[in-house]
């Protein structure tokens, strides 16, 4: 029998994203193609042997590899960044667990959750997207004149979700 149950990921891990209520922290493996979600134990319990468990693994994709992920706040959702789509899984359990939806998009680069999980906002080429997690539907899309002039890597809420944050890429960087 395996060590850890469901596994470690076969290759690099290529990102992490952890819940703030709940002792959650998921992993995305680029090549497994895989989204693993970990337990941790409260600080009076990290000197038990096996201090971290693997609750769930599930297969993201079985061609495109995962870029980029977050995680809800609540931590009952996250959201992976791959090739050409966003996908959104439901968490509860291995068996229940569940793609809540896709959004297919052009060069998608980075996601985020608001800190109140309201929000879920993810980049295209030179857009940032807004969109309903729980519905699944496009609350705004910002893009055009005034807007970003080369590829967005990265969108992030400030902590009171008034602001959302974008940054672009070279030669025309940009917040």
């Amino acid at each position: 029998p395996p060590m850890v149950p469901r596994g470690t990921h076969a290759g690099p891990i290529v990102s992490m994203a952890s819940s703030p209520a709940r002792r959650v922290v998921a992993t995305c493996g680029g090549n497994d193609k895989e989204l693993k979600i970990w337990s941790y134990p409260a600080e009076d319990g990290m000197d038990q042997p096996v201090a971290f468990a693997s609750e769930m693994s599930v297969k993201v994709s079985t061609f495109e590899r995962p870029r980029s992920m977050a995680m809800h706040p609540f931590g009952f959702q996250v959201a992976v960044i791959m090739e050409d789509t966003l996908r959104v899984f439901h968490i509860t359990t291995q068996q229940a667990t569940r793609i809540l939806f896709d959004l297919p998009l052009k060069h998608p680069g980075s996601v985020a959750y608001s800190n109140s999980g309201d929000l879920l906002a993810v980049t295209s080429s030179n857009d940032v997207i807004l969109v309903d997690p729980w519905k699944g539907i496009l609350v705004r899309m910002f893009s055009g004149s005034g807007g970003h002039l080369s590829f967005v890597n990265q969108v992030s809420f400030s902590a009171d979700d008034k602001m959302l944050l974008s940054c672009s890429a070279a030669p025309s960087g940009a917040i």
